[in-house]
């Protein structure tokens, strides 16, 4: 299967969110979605793009 799509409870941390955010939108005030799964954990999706079907799985995992 796939790797799909992720979604976490949060987008970043202050450390991380400097190696991904664009140099041009660096300075852009950060705000957080207030988004909260289980204890802070995640969402992921998987599919099988060559089976009859295309069946899908999902796995949620808390921190």
């Amino acid at each position: 299967m796939d790797h799909l799509l992720t979604v976490e409870s949060t987008e970043a941390d202050a450390v991380s969110r400097l190696t991904w955010t664009p140099i041009e939108d660096q300075d852009v005030e950060y705000e957080d979605a207030a988004l909260m799964l289980g204890d802070m954990g995640g969402v992921y999706l998987f599919e099988c793009r060559t089976c009859p079907g295309r069946p899908y799985k999902d796995r949620f995992d808390c921190s």
